[in-house]
């Protein structure tokens, strides 16, 4: 039997939070997609590594915490935070400010045979 779909959530989202990638792409179905609105669709592992590499890397401190999570058979939703300071590498071509960001968002994440094959991901970036 699958792991249940919210325990592979909350394990991928725990991963993010600790900057483990490994950890969070072997949650995903190869091939899988991560839309991320407004940044278009990443395929996993390859774009998503490449993401997530890059946003970390502009901020070394970043915090991700699972706020809420609600499940239904294969459907996971997760209501999320991000803090951290940009004060690294430069991101998507902008130069590190030093300033904070802090921004919620809120994950509909897709789990068929215990592997995330689909995640559209909404959040709030009107405070970055």
């Amino acid at each position: 039997m699958s792991e249940p779909a919210a325990e592979v959530a909350r394990r991928y989202f725990t991963a993010i939070g600790q900057q483990d990638l490994d950890a969070a792409l072997a949650c995903w179905k190869p091939g899988a997609v991560d839309h991320l609105a407004p940044v278009g669709e990443l395929s996993a592992p390859d774009g998503m590594r490449a993401y997530f590499e890059s946003l970390f890397a502009a901020m070394p401190d970043l915090t991700y915490e699972v706020r809420d999570l609600v499940a239904d058979g294969g459907k996971v939703a997760v209501w999320w935070r991000i803090r951290g300071s940009f004060t690294g590498a430069p991101f998507d071509g902008v130069r590190a400010t030093g300033g904070k960001v802090e921004a919620e968002g809120l994950d509909f994440v897709r789990v068929e045979d215990g592997l995330i094959v689909r995640n559209d991901s909404y959040w709030d970036d009107s405070s970055i």
